[in-house]
Formats: C-alpha cells, structure tokens, sequence
C-alpha cells in the first residue's frame, strides 16, 4: 500500500498503485477541469437529487439549464445529465405523481386500450422512456370532469380512490353514453345477472345473437327469458 495524496481534493488516501485521485468522482472532475468543463456545483447537485423522477427527463433538463442561467451554473447537455444521474444513482423516469397507461388501466379496472383512447382524445402525457408514457393523476381529473361520458363503465370506487370521491361522484352522475358498451342482462327466470351479452351467451353456451332476439321479441333462449337490467329498474 502506498501513501498519497489526490490531485483534485488534496485528501490523504491509500491504494496499491499508484494513480492521481482517491475515488472515480474526483477523476471525473480532474478530467473535466482539465478540458475546460465546468465541475458540477453541490447546489446543482442538490437541485437535480430534489427533482430527479418528478419531470420528464428532456424537460427536466430544460428545467435544469433554465436555472443554471439564472444561478450562474455551467449548462449541460441531456448526456451529460444521463451520466450524471447514473452517478448518483437515480433514475431517468418520472415516477412521483404519474403513472403509466397499464398502472392506469390496472387501478381504473379497465383495458390499457382504452386509456391510449383517452390519450388520443386530449388526455395530456409526456414521454419518460421508450413505449412509456406518464399521465398526471391532476390531468386525468381535468380531462374526465370535462369529458365524464369517457368513464362510462369505470367503477366509481377505484375512480374516487384516484382522483378524489367528489370528482368521481361528479362523474358518475353525469350522463354517459352507453353506445361501444355492453349492457347489463339479466335471466327473468333464475335472476342471475350478467354485465352484457357476450358474458351471459358464454354462461349459457349459445351465440349473443339468441339472446338478443330474446329480449326484442320476448321470447325465450336456453330455455330462458331474458331483458336488460336497465329496462326493468326504469
């Protein structure tokens, strides 16, 4: 073991051979500094630890540079922010207060297809990775307040649970319309009930069709009589 001593932050340390700085740290910033590259400042670091996962990654390096002009810290570049969150162990994506489209669709209860609906429809998102987006949970309360038709079918249990039970009370309560979703049967005869036709077709082993000719001419299917759910409690 050798005595010396490092180039960069003057510190004493010990190592086997001989070499310029005591950890890969000031190495990076001896070699910085010697090819004119401004160090990074503890300010600029404690700024990015505060705000690494909060934004998107490109716009938390706008947000970065924004503020380096305005405190007087060097400016950098998305690949130099990359390796910089790489050292302190941390990562590109926005994950506080976002979710993706599946953990979306997972807590709603509902098929990611018909979150990517909502994005297509004005939902605001941002990109954070490759094939993920983010979705601020006060951008979904904004967008279903404005277009409540959209949570036809989401229970509105998981949607209070999410954006807050008065919204979600709000939503319920607005006129949806139920074209694109099935509708509720229910088997006069056993009382069982069935949330559309697919679902009590498969229950009886037959096709939709002879249940639905069933209900319009009041006859019978499966040896069954059959009407929508919402027809009897009107």
């Amino acid at each position: 073991m050798k005595d010396l001593t490092c180039t960069y932050c003057t510190k004493p340390f010990t190592a086997k051979r001989l070499r310029e700085c005591c950890d890969r740290s000031c190495a990076a910033r001896l070699a910085q500094t010697r090819r004119g590259l401004t160090p990074w400042e503890p300010e600029a670091e404690m700024w990015l630890e505060e705000k690494a996962g909060t934004l998107p990654f490109f716009t938390l390096c706008r947000r970065f540079n924004t503020m380096a002009r305005r405190k007087g810290w060097g400016e950098r570049s998305e690949n130099a922010m990359h390796v910089k969150l790489q050292r302190l162990n941390l990562s590109k994506k926005c994950t506080e207060d976002n979710m993706t489209r599946r953990e979306l669709a997972r807590v709603l209860a509902i098929k990611p297809d018909r979150v990517r609906a909502w994005t297509r429809a004005g939902l605001p998102w941002q990109k954070v990775a490759r094939n993920q987006a983010a979705i601020r949970v006060a951008d979904l309360r904004e967008f279903l307040l404005a277009n409540p038709e959209r949570a036809t079918g989401v229970p509105e249990q998981e949607l209070g649970w999410l954006i807050g039970e008065s919204a979600a009370a709000i939503i319920a309560n607005a006129e949806h319309s139920q074209r694109g979703y099935p509708r509720p049967v229910i088997c006069l005869d056993t009382g069982e009930k069935y949330p559309g036709l697919k679902a009590a077709a498969r229950a009886k082993f037959v096709v939709q069709s002879s249940i639905r000719s069933a209900i319009l001419r009041g006859g019978k299917s499966a040896g069954y009589r059959w009407a929508y759910l919402d027809q009897l409690q009107a």
